[in-house]
């Protein structure tokens, strides 16, 4: 149902990706291919370096924005 409080929350939070001088064209996935990959690969590094995974947490809402919905 639109309109939810919980949507209109997430609605509210929502921010789209910086630009990321790698991918300068408006065709996204491969910048979200990329960030997904180094979203993983920081919190591998994290728990093994048994570091806080927080700071891996900036790449979920950019890839997340990039990605294609067709």
């Amino acid at each position: 149902r639109l309109g939810t409080p919980s949507q209109k929350q997430t609605n509210k939070n929502y921010k789209t990706a910086p630009f990321d001088s790698s991918f300068p064209n408006q065709n996204q996935p491969r910048n979200c291919l990329q960030d997904y990959l180094d979203s993983h690969l920081c919190e591998k590094a994290m728990i093994a370096k048994r570091d806080n995974v927080s700071v891996c947490e900036w790449y979920q809402p950019v890839y997340k924005s990039l990605i294609s919905i067709s």
